[in-house]
């Protein structure tokens, strides 16, 4: 898998797992140069030996758009990408770059936790309480199964775990 954060993280220069793009503050260059030079350090990424990227880079300089291009060339080469957002309407922001880039939608998904509002889990209060102490999986034994749940078979989150494994690009 590919994993691609974007923050600053510092102290991993010296890690040969992780490749650092950073540096490109646009009060040294222009926003056009920063976005030439974020896209070529993205081209620039061995896939075969770099799994995971920190991306530090000002607002507007083409980090989602590379990075949607860099998912892109994974799954070309049979690698699948995780991407992390913080908010859901973000997930669906980057599911439309990644269609853009050229990735089929069938290779995109979105993962939607049982807490999220649009999922209406009828377990939502246990995996408040499951999930805080990091027991998920107990949380999926006890409630995410045809038996306990009417909603199974229509459930956003269960059906987004089944689609994960066949997924290009999780978001």
């Amino acid at each position: 898998h590919i994993h691609i954060l974007f923050l600053d993280w510092t102290g991993l220069d010296s890690d040969p797992d992780f490749t650092i793009i950073r540096g490109m503050s646009t009060h040294q260059i222009s926003l056009d140069e920063a976005r030439q030079k974020l896209s070529e350090a993205f081209e620039g990424i061995d896939l075969s030996k770099h799994r995971r990227i920190l991306v530090n880079a000002p607002t507007a300089t083409g980090k989602t758009r590379a990075a949607a291009q860099l998912c892109l060339r994974a799954a070309k080469q049979g690698i699948s990408s995780l991407v992390l957002v913080p908010l859901h309407a973000l997930g669906k922001e980057w599911g439309g770059h990644l269609q853009e880039a050229g990735l089929p939608n069938r290779h995109i998904v979105q993962l939607y936790g049982p807490t999220y509002p649009q999922v209406n889990c009828l377990h939502v209060f246990k995996a408040k309480q499951y999930l805080a102490e990091g027991q998920s999986r107990i949380f999926h034994q006890l409630c995410c199964n045809q038996k306990r749940c009417s909603q199974y078979h229509n459930c956003l989150h269960i059906s987004s775990r089944e689609k994960a494994e066949k997924a290009k690009v999780l978001i």
